[in-house]
């Protein structure tokens, strides 16, 4: 795809592969990665032509497990972890994001009722390791750039009811 902001054109191609499989039955495993080429292709300033394009890394993966925990009927293990490369902040890529990981973990447990309705309790903790780094660098229409941190370690919890 191109895309035309501010006098400049980018070309974006790339790649993505996905997996999703049950390498045991109580266990699924979803894959992902993505090889994305975001390059500037045409801009008013001649010296931004061949340069990255901003906030897209060169290469981004995810790796996700769900176990249904044989123990605890109705109670299932769900942990992700998330990887991305360096990603440009500036237009002319003298600055960059360094890559980074994140790994959350959570817990669902779904309790039938006697009256035919269900709970389903959740836990999880958000970046287990409480990894600080910078996110993503998005770029104004007006040109300003913000650097948004990844959130400290969360622990989040909720109780739904269905009937």
């Amino acid at each position: 795809s191109t895309r035309v902001a501010d006098g400049r054109e980018a070309r974006h191609q790339g790649l993505e592969l996905s997996w999703i499989g049950r390498p045991m039955p109580a266990l699924t495993v979803q894959a992902q990665a993505t090889f994305l080429d975001a390059t500037t292709t045409r801009s008013l300033d001649p010296d931004l032509v061949g340069k990255r394009t901003t906030n897209a890394p060169r290469v981004s993966a995810s790796l996700m497990s769900v176990w249904q925990v044989a123990s605890v009927p109705g109670m299932t293990w769900t942990n992700r972890l998330i990887w991305s490369g360096a990603k440009p902040v500036t237009r002319d890529n003298a600055v960059m994001l360094p890559s980074y990981w994140q790994l959350d973990t959570a817990f669902a447990w779904r309790q039938r009722t006697t009256q035919g309705s269900a709970l389903t309790w959740r836990v999880g903790i958000d970046n287990v390791f409480d990894r600080r780094y910078w996110r993503d660098a998005p770029t104004q229409y007006w040109g300003g750039i913000y650097l948004l941190p990844a959130l400290p370690r969360t622990l989040r919890g909720s109780v739904t009811m269905s009937f």
